[in-house]
């Protein structure tokens, strides 16, 4: 089946364009190629709707511009545990970081503000590698996690954070997805591009900071878990779950994480690289589609030894390359795991997307673009992978490709900060870049300069610049030029030429740019010539001059002439004899229409102009994607005709059926030789309903039953129905609601904006707020949305300390207490304890543990000594906590020789952090000095009633070999006031 061909099965099965008898066969397959990414890039933009309500996207750009991040992140470790039930996650990540620059104080994370967050332990300073975990103040606000550090962190210095929490993790398809798949069977994946990460997990959400990455997951042991890397292991826990330990060795960007876990039946294909070693080609497949996925993904193995010979071996070669179906448009290229369209299995776009997503691991993967403006490097390269792969297939199969996917002759915008978040221009002119780019140097520095980028930013991110240097290095050759009007600028030349056989033999071919939409091009173009003997065919270099005349000597006489045979170059072109229609300086578009109304349509002027040699015969036109909303009302006889250099005005009437901006491509079918004959452009309008005055908001907005301490959000929209913009401002009353979304300033005329209310209940019972907007309208001035929840009785589960540290502990067992408190208005229940480590419940602590409402009961933890060192485990607590079914509590203790303990306790009477006579403040400072030649740790504990009624340790501490270390304010520093006694127990006589 033809490329083409199939375009057109695509655009009537999944692109919604109107069936034939509305457009001719022509238009629908244009269109629907046009539309081939589509089912991917729509499911992909879909994620930006919850960044647009929450202000993340501003100005023209869809792409934030990221500032330098002060942190670099090395390391996440990942553990969820899936309630399919409750459709909540509970666990903790693991961060290990660096800074960046000196001075850092406070460590921001992006995480959702719809996570729970239970606590923040600093595990490890890798400046005092004895410390004891220590919890640490933070805030959590705007999606963003405040961690205040307890010292100030000079550059290059280290720390591992561990962040407990729990939640649903999942909002507006950003993060887990929990559905069903077959006959209601669950499942719940991953979806994180753009900015989604941090909805299912605390990380440095962006992709120019890499990290390994360790995802452990327990969930019913009947279902697959599937993520990056390599599994590690699996344990069957006897209870219904399992918990498997997925690690990757590869540094990975937050949103290619990924976690799929459902009932699969996994097949497993072999690779084998050049040099004989092998890699799992892996497939996890709902059972419904299995044996269809397994026949459709047989050729990946193929596909990769393809690639690996044009672009390296598979940079991941030490993991797999797997693909994981869900119910999801398209696919999304998950380091070492894609997860790819259920619905696309059994369907002929299937080796398309495969391989889409496959070259993906090596261009967006392996190199990432640094920041989301860039990401024409991530698809453009995708892309290519797709038209490499017809290479492959067959020159035939690679010009039909070709010819189909710049069928419509235009690209909107640059490919560089496309404002159009995964456009058509992003995907299919990021290829066409590329393409030109390897016509312009050669096959031997295209692919060369392909490798330097890789090696180049081989694990690490790239920008268009780095992108350039890398082949200008290559080729010694200055690419501003091509950058400038391929990359950042947009649309393509317009070619009017003529040619004449002369003697020698030659040809001589004058060119004229006639292009009204850009600067004049630079470029190769290939020209085939038909001669008395056969063709020959010869590459010209046309300067960025409006005329020039260019002189090819030949072998035998010309009779014909061909230009850019095996499409190579972006351009329009006409013979100086042709027709050659031209809509004017505005083309491609979007040509605006303007506002409507009821009753009161909006127009557009659209000229038509024949910039050709010959009469143009304008025979069809029409909308592709059907409706009313658009419609053309003069000139009102077809056919006609238009003699050279003559211009007509295309009048189109644009009737709202709507609010917001409605679009559709406007099709001209002539006797241009472009495109098949036709001609496309973009229009749009925007729909309104009244011309005056009119504001539109729901009188209220209702959560429902929300647990007490949880959370629920909803979506309020304000719309401006009238025909003038108005300024907006809001305020939100009511302690339970709060307002997420940034307010625009104005709202224009025509237009709806989505606000997102959190509504978090402390109190059982009703609540009653508002959202205010204050507006410049003479008629509705003020607007108000009464807001209502209920808070429904649920226990609420906290953790003191949300980090336990036994101290010192000898060849005796320590034992020590977390506290498990009930602020919630149910009574808590503890179900089930799970240690990982050298550690356990002391003996008569076993069985369910009942914790009323605002009381609060202790768990003795205990570990015994072993080899000597510091040791870590973790405390996981299940409870009937309806928003955070585990809770994880990190365990911490040095284990030490009792030899060296004996007589090393120090008793400090006095100690203070108070306040003293006439306003001042009593403090004290304790300086610890190690003269041993081995690093030591030490024991700290204050009480008020003196050194000698301590009843556990705060904190175990540091001292490094032959150094001194202070500890300023330490009654404050260990989470007390007052005035007392410190006890001070060191692990070596070394200690003064």
């Amino acid at each position: 089946m033809s490329y083409r061909f199939f375009s057109m099965i695509l655009a009537l099965s999944l692109c919604g364009i109107a069936a034939a008898e509305t457009n001719p066969p022509e238009v629908v397959a244009a269109l629907g190629l046009a539309r081939l990414h589509d089912a991917e890039s729509s499911a992909k933009t879909a994620q930006l709707e919850r960044a647009r309500a929450k202000g993340l996207i501003a100005g023209k750009s869809w792409a934030p511009l990221l500032e330098p991040s002060p942190i670099d992140v090395s390391r996440y470790s990942i553990r969820f545990f899936l309630d399919f039930d409750r459709e909540v996650v509970s666990g903790s990540v693991e961060i290990e970081l660096t800074a960046v620059h000196s001075d850092l104080t406070t460590v921001e994370i992006d995480a959702w503000s719809g996570l729970r967050i239970l606590g923040v332990t600093l595990l490890e300073d890798a400046a005092f590698a004895f410390d004891s975990p220590r919890d640490l103040d933070f805030s959590h606000e705007n999606d963003t996690l405040s961690i205040q550090l307890p010292r100030t962190l000079a550059e290059d210095e280290g720390l591992r954070l561990l962040v407990t929490y729990g939640g649903r993790a999942g909002h507006r398809g950003d993060g887990i997805n929990w559905d069903y798949h077959g006959n209601g069977q669950r499942v719940a994946w991953t979806m994180a591009e753009p900015f989604g990460a941090r909805v299912w997990w605390p990380c440095n959400d962006r992709p120019d900071d890499k990290a390994v990455v360790n995802v452990t997951v327990t969930a019913p042991n009947t279902y697959t878990v599937a993520s990056n890397g390599l599994v590690e292991s699996t344990t069957d826990h006897g209870d219904g779950t399992a918990t498997t330990s997925w690690a990757s060795i590869y540094p990975v960007a937050p949103y290619l994480v990924v976690m799929n876990v459902a009932d699969y039946v996994y097949s497993e294909e072999t690779y084998v690289t050049s040099q004989g070693t092998t890699m799992p080609v892996a497939l996890y497949a709902f059972p419904e589609v299995a044996d269809q996925a397994e026949d459709d993904l047989a050729v990946t193995p193929q596909m990769i030894e393809t690639m690996a010979e044009l672009f390296g071996e598979y940079p991941f070669i030490e993991e797999k390359y797997g693909n994981c179906t869900a119910n999801f448009g398209g696919g999304m290229e998950h380091q070492t795991l894609t997860t790819i369209s259920a619905a696309a299995i059994g369907t002929d776009w299937m080796p398309w997307l495969n391989v889409h997503e496959l070259g993906h691991q090596w261009w967006g993967d392996w190199v990432t673009c640094a920041d989301w403006r860039e990401l024409w490097l991530n698809e453009g390269f995708a892309t290519l992978t797709e038209w490499l792969w017809a290479e492959h297939l067959g020159e035939s199969t690679l010009q039909n490709y070709l010819a189909d996917s710049d069928n419509i002759g235009l690209f909107l915008g640059p490919v560089y900060d496309n404002p159009v978040p995964f456009s058509g221009t992003v995907y299919d002119k990021g290829a066409w870049v590329l393409r030109m780019l390897r016509h312009r140097l050669g096959d031997e520095d295209f692919f060369e300069g392909v490798a330097a980028y890789r090696e180049n930013h081989a694990g690490e991110a790239a920008t268009s610049e780095d992108l350039k240097a890398a082949f200008e290095g290559v080729s010694g050759r200055n690419l501003d030029q091509f950058f400038d009007q391929w990359v950042y600028g947009k649309n393509r030349p317009r070619f009017r030429y003529s040619w004449e056989a002369t003697e020698g033999p030659a040809i001589r071919v004058v060119f004229e740019q006639i292009q009204q939409n850009a600067e004049l091009f630079e470029m190769p173009l290939d020209i085939r010539v038909t001669t008395a003997s056969g063709t020959e065919d010869h590459q010209i270099e046309l300067g960025a001059l409006a005329e020039q005349t260019i002189e090819i000597p030949l072998n035998a006489p010309a009779t014909g002439i061909e230009l850019d045979p095996n499409h190579w170059s972006l351009f329009l072109s006409a013979l100086s004899d042709q027709p050659d229609l031209d809509l004017g300086p505005g083309y491609p578009g979007p040509f605006d229409a303007g506002q409507s109304f009821p009753g009161s349509p909006a127009s557009l002027t659209i000229p038509v102009t024949n910039v050709g040699g010959n009469s143009l015969e304008i025979s069809e036109w029409g909308f592709a994607y059907g409706g009313s909303e658009f419609s053309i009302t003069a000139p009102t006889q077809l056919p006609f005709s238009l003699a050279p250099g003559a211009t007509v005005e295309l009048e189109i009437e644009f009737k709202s059926g709507g609010l917001n901006t409605r679009s559709n491509w406007l099709w001209i079918r002539s006797n241009d030789p472009d495109n098949l004959g036709i001609t496309y452009a973009r229009v749009e309008g925007h729909g309104g309903i009244f011309p005056g005055d009119f504001l539109q908001a729901p009188s209220s907005v209702s959560f429902g039953n929300v647990p007490v301490k949880g959370l629920d959000e909803a979506t309020a929209e304000f719309s401006n129905l009238g025909g003038a913009p108005v300024t907006l401002s809001a305020t939100i009353q009511g302690d339970e609601f709060t307002l997420l979304s940034e307010v625009p300033p104005v709202l224009e005329p025509g237009t709806r904006q989505t606000f997102l209310i959190r509504f978090a209940p402390e109190t059982v019972g009703n609540h009653q707020g508002s959202l205010i907007f204050e507006t410049d309208s003479g008629t509705w001035p003020t607007v108000e949305i009464t807001l209502r929840g209920t808070g429904i009785s649920a226990p609420h589960l906290l953790v003191t300390p949300s980090s336990l540290a036994l101290g010192l502990v000898d060849n005796d067992t320590k034992e020590a207490l977390v506290r498990i408190s009930n602020d919630g208005t149910e009574d808590l229940h503890l179900l089930e304890f799970v240690f990982e480590g050298p550690f356990e419940r002391s003996e008569g602590s076993a069985g369910t543990i009942a914790v009323p409402a605002d009381e609060y009961r202790d768990i003795a933890v205990v570990s015994t000594a072993g080899q000597t060192g510091a040791v870590q485990g973790t405390l996981r607590i299940r409870s009937d906590d309806p928003t955070l079914p585990w809770a994880t509590i990190p365990l911490n203790a040095v284990w030490v020789d009792d030899a060296i303990l004996a007589e090393d306790q120090l008793a400090i009477p006095a100690t203070a952090s108070t306040a003293g006579l006439g306003g001042s403040w009593w403090s004290s400072n304790l300086v610890l000095l190690n003269t041993g030649n081995e690093d030591a740790a030490a024991d700290l504990a204050f009480s008020p009633a003196g050194p000698q009624t301590t009843s556990g340790i705060d904190r175990t501490v540091t001292i490094q070999a032959r150094t001194q270390r202070t500890l300023s304010d330490v009654v404050a520093d260990l989470g007390h006031e007052g005035a007392g006694g410190m006890a001070v127990t060191t692990s070596t006589p070394k200690i003064i």
